[in-house]
């Protein structure tokens, strides 16, 4: 019986937290030509925030991956000025309403830098997003039917991988460490969740960086 009434306690802070996001996201945006509010995926600078979803709380590790939303949800003129998540309680968040959002989510990287209020571009900043990342963010994107700046690339491939060559530009040069991960779709895997994607392909990563 307690442990139902948790349960039951898990799912009401879910809804509620469901519904204020959405609303946040639907009024952000729906008098807007372009989007005012955006999901960027980077990695984390430190460990002094705390994950925004109630239901969780604990601090998201530095270099993890997580969601900032920018502008937050708190109107206090002292309030934070993003939200973070971790990405797993993002996507638990939304839940099957996340596919109505996926435009939304951006990579952090020189194409969205002004969207995230960045004064500049720093290739070598600890919030950019590495390649492999960001390419499995684009797939569980176009997977869903959300064309996006690298569907023109996958789409060309006949094979539909990517590779580093296939999504760097010239002026991003490929320096993520790890050569061996050319097939993105493993890690985006029909009925797998985004935060599973990004969990196997950091540890890959860093198995592989650990091997150098």
């Amino acid at each position: 019986m307690a442990l139902a009434l948790v349960e039951h306690g898990r799912t009401n802070q879910l809804d509620i937290e469901r519904n204020r996001l959405t609303a946040h996201l639907q009024a952000s945006n729906s008098l807007a030509p372009v989007a005012s509010v955006y999901a960027f995926l980077e990695n984390a600078r430190d460990s002094y925030r705390l994950c925004s979803s109630g239901a969780c709380g604990s601090r998201i590790q530095r270099a993890d991956y997580q969601f900032v939303v920018i502008p937050g949800q708190s109107t206090a003129s002292n309030g934070p000025a993003s939200d973070v998540y971790h990405v797993r309680c993002f996507e638990r968040i939304l839940g099957a309403q996340l596919a109505q959002y996926l435009e939304f989510l951006l990579p952090t990287n020189c194409h969205s830098w002004s969207e995230r209020g960045l004064l500049a571009y720093e290739s070598n900043s600890s919030i950019i997003l590495d390649y492999g990342a960001t390419a499995i963010l684009e797939e569980f994107k176009a997977r869903q039917g959300v064309y996006t700046q690298y569907t023109f690339w996958r789409e060309m491939d006949d094979h539909t991988t990517w590779s580093l060559n296939r999504i760097s530009k010239p002026t991003e040069p490929a320096i993520d460490p790890v050569d061996n991960w050319s097939i993105i779709t493993d890690y985006v895997e029909n009925g797998n969740g985004l935060a599973d994607g990004l969990t196997r392909w950091k540890t890959a990563k860093v198995s592989a960086q650990t091997q150098r």
